[in-house]
């Protein structure tokens, strides 16, 4: 048998809000994981993550590995292989544009305008379009993204994480070291 636990992330949804953006640096993120296993009583476990889901995956294998049987990542590197990807590739630096209209201190105001919708025009109108979601996913994602600190929880995990392209320093997260 198993059990299958699909936490809200520190900033998500109804989770705890830190204000201060160094409270979402990876290896915290990791610790809230571990520490969750921790009060389940649970020592290891089958992991899986997408997107950033598949970054904190990577770190919590990284940094607690004797706590993880199996790993599975989907559509996300290494955090580290990200940024080295960001300093050295430029096709990489043109798809990750996006980051820094995230991390921008008028992220939250653009986002929350018009009842979310550039937010919800950028992440998930094509899946609505597609089937994969009604009426009824809209509401709840809008609704959630406008509870008081939960947008700008969200954005901090990129703020804490990924430096200004112009100030990443390739040779720190190159793989020959």
């Amino acid at each position: 048998s198993f059990q299958v636990i699909v936490p809200d992330g520190r900033g998500v949804n109804l989770s705890s809000k830190p204000e201060n953006v160094a409270a979402y640096q990876i290896d915290l993120l990791a610790q809230d994981v571990i520490g969750l296993l921790d009060s389940l009583g649970i020592a290891k476990i089958a992991l899986v993550g997408h997107d950033w889901g598949g970054v904190l995956a990577w770190k919590i294998a990284q940094l607690y590995s004797e706590r993880v049987d199996k790993l599975v990542v989907v559509n996300a590197p290494l955090m580290e292989t990200l940024l080295f990807a960001l300093a050295t590739i430029p096709e990489q630096q043109l798809a990750s544009e996006y980051i820094s209209r995230l991390k921008a201190d008028t992220a939250e105001t653009t986002f929350l305008a018009n009842n979310c919708s550039v937010l919800w025009d950028v992440s998930f109108a094509g899946h609505m379009r597609n089937g994969n979601y009604d009426e009824s996913d809209r509401n709840y994602y809008v609704e959630s993204w406008q509870i008081p600190g939960v947008l700008t929880g969200f954005l901090n995990w990129y703020r804490a994480n990924v430096p200004d392209l112009d100030t990443i320093v390739a040779a720190q997260y190159s793989p020959d070291n």
